[in-house]
């Protein structure tokens, strides 16, 4: 199918930060990260990003699937995604790759699992430093598999669990849809959510982790609520940030 002329809105976004030092994957490994689109649409892609990288970073498979429970996906549910009809690709130092459309129907505020599988060693790769989203590591998972078993959850220190390399998820469909973009801060970056970890339970068992507590979340689901359900509202916010000098 052709899907040149289609209308592509953002139904997830995260501004990248920084490098992620404390992130180094080795070749043949798997990230498996969890995000939650406040768009629905019939057809996907997805931007990754290596803008903070010093060298090209090199994948050798990519997927997407409909979250169960923790590093699970819902059965056959777990799709590879293309680059330029390869599953393998390139991310260049300081530049982002597209994937190419795939039919692939999201629902409106339904969890996916992203996955990417190391085709060689990745150093400090780009992130979004406050994800509040608990992202899982494996050796021996492939990334187009369902299944969770090999995972192994990857808590930092605060808890701040870092979206790598995913910047954007776009849709496609039928009816036309719109973004609402929150620049800010860590208001709107979701930083309540650590927050609630650090001085209620340092052990990251904090409610809010995974719940999708953030300010645009709430404001998602309440446009949502009122029948607006072709907004989609995307997080541009990055904590620290400040409008009249660089943040330290």
């Amino acid at each position: 199918p052709t899907f040149a002329s289609s209308l592509w809105v953002d139904a997830w976004s995260a501004s990248p930060t920084d490098g992620a030092a404390l992130y180094s994957l080795p070749p043949g490994s798997v990230f498996r990260e969890t995000i939650s689109p406040n768009l629905g649409g019939n057809t996907m892609r997805l931007h990754l990003s290596n803008r903070y990288g010093m060298s090209s970073i090199k994948l050798a498979k990519v997927s997407i699937g409909i979250k169960s429970v923790g590093a699970s996906n819902l059965p056959n549910s777990t799709q590879l995604l293309k680059f330029n009809g390869s599953d393998a690709v390139i991310i260049p130092a300081g530049g982002e790759v597209i994937s190419d459309p795939l039919s692939f129907t999201i629902k409106q505020f339904t969890p996916l699992n992203i996955s990417f599988m190391a085709a060689s060693w990745i150093m400090s790769p780009t992130e979004h430093s406050l994800a509040t989203e608990i992202p899982y590591f494996s050796m021996t998972a492939n990334a187009e598999s369902d299944s969770g078993v090999g995972f192994i959850p990857q808590k930092t220190f605060a808890g701040q669990m870092s979206w790598l390399l995913i910047e954007r998820l776009e849709v496609s469909n039928t009816m036309a849809g719109y973004n609402v973009m929150a620049v800010g801060d860590s208001i709107s970056d979701g930083a309540s959510n650590m927050l609630c970890q650090l001085v209620i339970n340092p052990d990251l068992n904090c409610l809010s982790i995974g719940q999708n507590a953030r300010y645009t979340d709430f404001l998602a689901r309440r446009l949502a609520n009122a029948g607006y359900t072709n907004i989609g509202v995307v997080d541009g916010a990055i904590s620290g940030n400040q409008i009249d000098e660089d943040a330290p």
